[in-house]
């Protein structure tokens, strides 16, 4: 048995077999671990006399709702050219404020 006739079938068997953008498949490097700190011990209170129904960003970029009882802030994410896993570490504190609904 020739080599090339042995070794042709299969080339043509793995060409058909491999997905449609395989040729321009780039590997991307890992960018690593981002760390971004959005809130830092920031209040999230009612307070009707300090801020309005909506207050704009203050030096910070925190924005208040609802008299202060949202919080927002506007985050610029790194451009990723790959799937990427997200955890968020969450950490609530009362100032001991009997109305309070944070549960701790």
């Amino acid at each position: 048995m020739n080599l090339l006739t042995f070794i042709a079938p299969l080339a043509v068997a793995a060409t058909f077999m491999m997905p449609a953008d395989a040729a321009n498949h780039k590997e991307l490097p890992a960018l690593g671990n981002t760390h971004i700190q959005v809130f830092d011990k920031t209040p999230v209170c009612f307070r009707p006399d300090s801020f309005p129904n909506y207050t704009p960003a203050n030096a910070d970029g925190v924005i208040r709702l609802v008299n202060g009882r949202i919080i927002l802030k506007k985050i610029t994410l790194p451009d990723y050219k790959r799937d990427v896993d997200v955890t968020l570490k969450v950490t609530v504190a009362s100032n001991g404020d009997r109305w309070d609904k944070s549960g701790l």
